[in-house]
């Protein structure tokens, strides 16, 4: 192979690697959930109806966690957010027996 052949593998091979980073980068982006519950303000934590949260469920809720642990299934992912709307008004649901459980907060 001649020197001008091996530049121009290498070139190729340069202008392939940063769109394989870009997917890598698009496919770690943090979380986005959206609390579907009802608003809650109890022992210093609250958190509010329809409030959206980057990165997953906030660690700063803990307490309501322990206390109501179904709570948990009330963060939803932002892009599942009508599904879940849905899921909350049929009766059996995870989504809707979580949110009663909390009407009892």
């Amino acid at each position: 192979m001649s020197t001008e052949e091996n530049k121009e593998k290498n070139e190729g091979a340069k202008e392939q690697a940063p769109a394989k980073r870009v997917a890598t980068a698009r496919s770690k982006e943090p979380e986005q959930l959206i609390y579907i519950g009802p608003s809650i303000r109890k022992d210093g934590a609250s958190v509010r109806t329809n409030q959206t949260f980057i990165g997953g469920r906030p660690a700063f809720l803990q307490a309501l966690y322990d206390q109501n642990p179904l709570m948990v299934h009330l963060f939803v992912p932002v892009n599942e957010l009508a599904e879940s709307t849905k899921k909350l008004k049929q009766i059996g649901s995870m989504v809707n027996t979580a949110y009663r459980s909390m009407g009892e907060v």
